[in-house]
């Protein structure tokens, strides 16, 4: 199993929590816009994924950086993404189905992507966590409210040892 049955009402890593728009994040497309009435105030325009429809987002930062929050900056977040193969029957959705652990050779597969199975009444409740457009969000203190009212799915702790075993590797590879 992959989740609990009843999430907490605590926020921790590898919490799901629905509807965000996310920001994709591309230098090289960005715009700044001036307020006419003030030359100081400058903002930037960011591309969003999925045209801006709203996706769920998957916590990556530790319990302790919600809970203990002090002076962090913001909550480390990535957009958990449709599947990306065509079909679940070829041998890269397999592979990538399978690579939440490490493979024989003790590496992980895929190693952007952490596979999540919601088992929702879908033709495709697979999708994936992508860990390369992992994003902070508001300082903690902020917006734990909010991500807690968008919880909607918690790993079980075998489960969250798995993401948090890979998150570790993508960062520390």
């Amino acid at each position: 199993m992959t989740f609990v049955d009843a999430p907490s009402d605590e926020l921790r890593q590898g919490d799901i929590c629905l509807e965000w728009p996310f920001p994709l994040w591309n230098l090289n497309t960005f715009q700044v816009a001036v307020e006419v009435s003030s030359e100081s105030r400058q903002r930037a325009v960011i591309n969003l994924y999925a045209r801006g429809n709203k996706l769920p987002v998957v916590i990556c930062s530790h319990d302790c950086e919600v809970e203990n929050a002090r002076t962090r900056a913001g909550l480390l977040v990535a957009p958990l993404l449709e599947w990306p193969f065509p079909s679940l029957e070829t041998d890269d959705s397999l592979d990538l189905m399978n690579a939440r652990v490490p493979n024989g050779n003790r590496e992980y597969d895929y190693i952007n992507w952490f596979p999540v199975n919601l088992q929702a009444a879908t033709d495709n409740s697979w999708h994936v966590v992508d860990f390369s457009a992992m994003t902070s969000v508001s300082p903690p203190h902020k917006i734990k409210s909010q991500l807690l009212s968008a919880k909607r799915f918690e790993f079980t702790e075998e489960s969250r040892i798995e993401f948090k075993e890979k998150l570790a590797m993508f960062f520390g590879r």
